[in-house]
């Protein structure tokens, strides 16, 4: 069962192969200007996004967008849903310049978690997100804070789109062949504010048999208040795997 809040294909690990473009599935593209790596920062691919015929910035944003007008802003189209206002977005980037002459420019994540009003028809911004990446040439980890617009409402979806550059006046420079601002992303995932239960408390007050687990394991959950008890089970990196 998917986890509570998790991104799917957050790994960039599934692939829809097509005839003129790759696109990790789950998420769509600027078509141009996105595509696989095999440059990883675990697994077998990351994502990757730059400037191509010298001024188009690439993108990817999760779910769907193919009723167009997509734009770093949108809230009418993609994003995949989400019950619960994030606090952070976790991931792994490194950032190439090349040859985009001397700009300084910088990689751009937004993250938008918005809620459909059904009186004025459209979806509210109820959370939000932004991070400029300076470059680097290996993998970093990376945060974006997520602000809380509406307190007290939930989101019902989330819109998470990466970009080779801010906006259309970064340019690759017109002597190279048109590509530049590589943006690679890979591992990422939402933080929320749920919290986890430390380790000690944990087995203090849960009995879990056997003390070292291979492939299943029992979990005695003790008597409550009446109140609702939820087991999550997280890999190394932070990402909620079972449920």
């Amino acid at each position: 069962k998917t986890c509570f809040g998790q991104i799917p294909n957050a790994d960039f690990e599934n692939w829809t192969l097509q005839v003129n473009d790759t696109t990790p599935e789950n998420w769509s593209s600027s078509g141009f200007g996105a595509s696989r790596s095999s440059n990883a920062q675990s697994g077998d691919y990351s994502v990757y996004v730059w400037n191509w015929y010298y001024y188009g910035p690439g993108y990817i944003v999760n779910g769907d967008i193919s009723n167009g007008g997509f734009t770093k802003f949108s809230t009418h189209v993609g994003g995949t849903p989400l019950s619960e206002k994030p606090t952070k977005l976790h991931g792994f980037y490194f950032y190439i310049l090349d040859d985009n002459g001397p700009n300084a420019d910088s990689a751009f994540v937004n993250v938008i978690a918005k809620k459909y009003n059904s009186s004025l028809g459209q979806p509210d911004t109820v959370a939000l997100g932004r991070l400029h990446l300076p470059p680097s040439t290996s993998w970093l980890p990376f945060t974006v804070d997520i602000a809380d617009l509406a307190p007290g409402i939930d989101p019902d979806s989330i819109v998470i789109s990466f970009w080779s550059c801010l906006d259309n006046n970064c340019f690759c420079d017109g002597m190279g062949d048109g590509n530049c601002l590589f943006f690679y992303v890979d591992n990422i995932s939402l933080e929320l504010p749920t919290g986890i239960l430390p380790i000690d408390d944990m087995f203090g007050k849960f009995s879990v048999y056997p003390s070292v687990i291979s492939e299943s394991a029992e979990v005695q959950v003790p008597k409550s208040d009446g109140s609702v008890v939820e087991l999550s089970l997280f890999n190394t990196l932070g990402g909620c795997v079972r449920k």
